[in-house]
């Protein structure tokens, strides 16, 4: 009977023993990805993104206003608070090896040039879908009389 005790203890110690090792280790990866996620968020260029987003509206204000609206949309748009939303989100969306493959390839030469051509390629994108909405738009004002002949999805 003595041994069924020492037993049962035993493997209870050695239970809370795996389930802390276990915790820990749940820890020690959610670090990782934080860090890697911070890595990531200033290779993607986060916070310049946010800048030229703050420029692109700033343009359309009277030139007298200009300044305020962008140092009071800093504060809006602060650094600490971009840098947790694009963490957590990091954290939640990918794995650890995603965020490995994604950090080496975004640090390389490559994967560089690659997003400074990505820019590129969303501006030209960007900018022929907006000309084909405006065209549509036009066109359903006009009874879509361009799409008479054309068969319709059913």
């Amino acid at each position: 009977m003595n041994y069924k005790f020492f037993l049962c203890v035993g493997l209870c110690v050695f239970s809370l023993g795996g389930a802390k090792a276990y915790a820990l280790d749940e820890v020690q990866a959610e670090s990782n990805k934080r860090q890697l996620a911070a890595v990531l968020h200033e290779v993607w260029g986060i916070r310049a993104q946010s800048d030229r987003l703050i420029d692109s509206i700033v343009v359309q204000l009277p030139v007298e206003k200009q300044e305020e609206f962008r140092a009071y949309m800093s504060r809006v748009l602060s650094l600490k608070e971009s840098q947790d939303l694009s963490a957590n989100t990091a954290v939640n969306l990918f794995t650890q090896e995603e965020l490995e493959v994604m950090n080496s390839y975004y640090r390389s030469a490559a994967g560089q040039s690659a997003e400074v051509k990505r820019e590129h390629y969303h501006a030209i994108v960007m900018s022929t879908f907006k000309t084909m909405m405006e065209k549509g738009v036009a066109e359903s004002m006009n009874g879509f009389k361009e799409l008479e002949g054309i068969p319709q999805p059913k």
